[in-house]
């Protein structure tokens, strides 16, 4: 569906807002969307802003302390 669609669909249906986002390719976007109730879901949009859900489930957890990707 087309990303807003989604967008609307993950806030509406499970209260999931954008969480984090990263560059898979030069082609793909990967999404991460979670809720304050642990559910969590991974989308991937194209350029053209089609968006197709990867994987999704429950009981989201932060890792403690701080997050280095360079270590």
């Amino acid at each position: 569906m087309q990303r807003d669609a989604m967008h609307e669909y993950l806030a509406k249906g499970f209260e999931e807002k954008p969480y984090a986002l990263g560059l898979v390719s030069p082609t793909a976007v990967l999404e991460v969307f979670v809720s304050k109730h642990g559910t969590w879901t991974i989308v991937i949009t194209s350029p053209n802003f089609m968006s197709c859900f990867v994987a999704s489930g429950d009981s989201w957890a932060e890792l403690p302390g701080d997050l280095d990707p360079g270590a």
